[in-house]
């Protein structure tokens, strides 16, 4: 005697070429890869965290400006988040657009009596300095997890939504570099000017190349 139990769960059916064919609720499937998959689940899992390591930071910003920064920057990431789940559940074209360019300023270079550095004892040491270094590192370990991901991307779309969330955190890190170093929380130091220019003069122009990308005989 045969049994035919359902279970309710859909979990697919494997491609054979080792990705897997989700189905919608019409039934018809939709083929994403098994590692493009893989590598958004950990863009997905990046982004909530560091949009719950914004909230936490949050209450204790005393800065207005840097509260200004924070909020504009969560508001983005709630809404990259939301248009990539989108587009996994639908696979249907998500709006999606870059995080606004920071204003163009001149940084100050050089070191000018830099605070010292240490950990905090307790949460009640935490100032603007260290929340606005620790949303900067945020936002440089999502770029460099997102960059990844894209690169292994299929799905020209979901290569596209990821293009953008990598420009959105270039974009939000040098916003938050940019307030760092006008408070003096972020200075750049600087080689010795003969140093400076020794090694920009170490390389040199090319020649030029022919068609077939070979330097011609001199």
């Amino acid at each position: 005697m045969s049994t035919n139990i359902s279970t309710g769960i859909n979990y697919g059916t494997q491609s054979p070429y080792g990705g897997i064919m989700q189905q919608d609720m019409r039934g018809t499937e939709q083929k994403i890869g098994a590692h493009e998959l893989i590598m958004t689940h950990e863009v997905l899992t990046s982004t909530i965290d560091t949009i719950n390591t914004f909230e936490l930071y949050r209450p204790h910003i005393k800065d207005q400006r840097l509260s200004q920064i924070v909020d504009n920057q969560l508001r983005h990431m709630q809404s990259n988040y939301q248009s990539l789940v989108s587009f996994l559940q639908t696979r249907q074209n998500q709006s999606s657009h870059s995080y606004r360019t920071p204003i163009q300023s001149s940084p100050a270079y050089g070191l000018r009596n830099p605070a010292p550095q240490q950990p905090n004892s307790n949460v009640n040491q935490i100032d603007d300095r260290d929340i606005a270094s620790g949303i900067l590192s945020c936002s440089k370990s999502l770029a460099m997890k997102t960059t990844v991901a894209a690169l292994e991307c299929a799905d020209p779309t979901l290569r596209q939504i990821m293009n953008s969330t990598i420009q959105s955190c270039i974009n939000q890190a040098y916003e938050t570099f940019q307030f760092m170093n006008q408070k003096g929380m972020y200075q750049v130091p600087t080689l010795a000017s003969n140093t400076t220019q020794t090694m920009i003069n170490t390389y040199q122009p090319t020649g030029t190349f022919t068609t077939q990308g070979t330097m011609p005989l001199q």
